[in-house]
């Protein structure tokens, strides 16, 4: 199996886990349609939205550093945007983490890719940053929850093996490189120190 279907596969068992919901406040992974969603409101959407594309871009990048560890940023953005890019391709992706396009969902995702390899912060930091970025004050209850997902998550990667002598140049399709190129000018959210 390629390390990008294996990354995204290990970001989306975090993402698909009922435990992690419940740890966030809710009371598990929400399983309603698009139909339903006109009655919950704005925030819960809003949360939901933040919480799924955050964990997904959030493990994605930790994949990629993991699979990365000894190469240079550059091969981590470009695992990560390959990830991402397969992502993307599933059918009606966007519309299950709550965006009305792939361009749209894709942004959220790369957005969260330039700011959590930045590398300018520890991941929960970044984390709740972010939230405060789209949720505002809402997402200061979280604390807790994101220092303890954070500490636990490299454990999802152990089983994949980081490559001998694989380049990243290798996984970039056409297209992708002006991706990669946005997520090495560095972070989108600005993380006072």
């Amino acid at each position: 199996m390629s390390y990008p279907r294996q990354v995204v596969g290990a970001a989306a068992a975090v993402v698909l886990d009922d435990r992690v919901w419940r740890a966030f406040g809710f009371k598990g992974l929400p399983r309603r349609g698009k139909f339903f969603d006109r009655f919950v409101g704005k925030e819960q959407l809003g949360k939901e939205r933040f919480l799924g594309t955050d964990l997904l871009s959030s493990h994605i990048a930790l994949g990629a550093q993991h699979v990365f560890a000894r190469k240079t940023k550059s091969s981590q953005a470009r695992l990560a945007v390959v990830s991402i890019e397969l992502l993307m391709e599933q059918d009606r992706m966007a519309g299950t983490l709550g965006f009305e396009s792939v361009h749209e969902a894709r942004d959220r995702l790369i957005g969260g890719l330039c700011d959590y390899l930045s590398g300018t912060a520890a991941y929960e930091t970044i984390f709740l940053h972010r939230g405060r970025r789209f949720l505002g004050r809402a997402a200061d209850v979280w604390v807790v929850s994101a220092v303890t997902l954070f500490t636990t998550s490299s454990t999802c990667f152990q089983g994949i093996e980081p490559p001998r002598d694989l380049s990243p140049d290798a996984m970039v399709g056409e297209g992708a490189e002006d991706l990669v190129q946005r997520v090495l000018q560095g972070p989108e959210t600005v993380i006072p120190r």
